[in-house]
């Protein structure tokens, strides 16, 4: 049985390895961090460079722009990161260039 047991949680944890790889680690200016999917990171910046640099578009809202401008981009962020959080930042806060 516990042989069994033991399998089943090597397999538990190959399979959520798998499913977070590709999650990216935020972390806020109170301390807390937290978790998005990175292709819901890109998709979120993707949008938000449109409308600050773009014609005539609606301002993109949700909850991954919601989160991303909650985000500290602290000094070891990478540029992905950066330029996501301050687009997103800009965007909550209805600025435009």
């Amino acid at each position: 049985m516990s042989r069994a047991l033991g399998r089943l949680a090597a397999r538990l944890d190959r399979a959520e390895t798998v499913l977070t790889v590709h999650d990216i680690t935020f972390h806020t200016e109170a301390g807390r961090t937290f978790t998005l999917p990175s292709q819901d990171v890109l998709t979120a910046m993707s949008q938000a460079l449109k409308w600050l640099y773009g014609d005539g578009e609606d301002r993109p809202t949700g909850p991954v722009i919601e989160r991303l401008a909650t985000a500290d981009p602290g000094e070891g962020a990478d540029l992905i990161t950066q330029t996501a959080i301050g687009a997103a930042r800009r965007v909550v806060a209805g600025v435009r260039e």
